[in-house]
């Protein structure tokens, strides 16, 4: 769907819409499917996915008002509906909980960036390397996750180390390996890709933005900063 606007941009709207369309659909009704990849592309986890679209949409058009006490709302609503899960009061995988954790996400997110906008928030160099490496890290988590706990299995880790230390070994060698995936083979194709697109695509929006992607950031940068 993501390649289709790429190198067309209404056709591309117009799948996303269907697709959008479709999960809500699913949200309300229960639709009796269970082949693939027709269950995943109705699941309401895809909910998530439009909430980024919303947020990032709203950012690009307009300013956040009182960012830092969006942060904080939003912040709290997070612990609040953790509360509730934790207690068994809410389902954490229920339909209500991917719009109450979405949300409160989304909130977090509009402030968050809102206050880098303004200057007051610096990422350093690890968190650069995180955003750039989020998607890698968002795709293959679950695989390396599944590698390091099989590892500690069968070499018996398990009994020897305490569920604490096992668990921030197994996200930090994931995140690592997750990295590593990002600069050898995520952001090699991504580079391979342009070219690709520039070569036999040069009037696509794709190819538009890649070529002028530095300047509309420095520019979008400079006119938030200095309204």
């Amino acid at each position: 769907m993501f390649a289709f606007m790429i190198v067309n941009v209404i056709f591309g709207i117009v799948i996303i819409c269907l697709w959008g369309l479709l999960v809500v659909i699913a949200v309300f009704v229960e639709i009796p499917w269970h082949a693939l990849p027709l269950d995943k592309l109705s699941s309401a986890y895809n909910v998530l996915f439009f909430m980024g679209v919303a947020a990032a949409y709203f950012l690009r058009q307009w300013n956040v008002p009182a960012p830092r006490v969006m942060i904080l709302i939003g912040s709290a609503l997070f612990i609040f509906f953790g509360m509730l899960e934790n207690m068994a009061v809410m389902d954490g995988y229920a339909i209500p909980a991917r719009f109450a954790y979405g949300l409160s996400s989304m909130i977090i997110l509009l402030g968050i960036v809102e206050v880098e906008r303004m200057g007051s928030l610096k990422a350093n160099g690890f968190s650069i390397i995180l955003g750039k490496s989020s998607y890698s890290i968002y795709i293959t988590q679950f695989i390396f996750i599944g590698i390091i706990w099989n590892f500690i299995v069968i070499t018996d880790l398990k009994s020897r180390i305490s569920p604490e230390i096992t668990y921030l070994l197994i996200v930090a060698i994931a995140i690592c390996f997750s990295i590593i995936t990002s600069m050898l083979i995520e952001r090699p194709l991504m580079k391979l890709m342009r070219r690709w697109i520039d070569r036999f695509y040069p009037n696509t929006a794709a190819s538009a933005s890649y070529e002028g992607r530095d300047h509309i950031t420095a520019e979008t940068v400079t006119n938030r900063l200095n309204p």
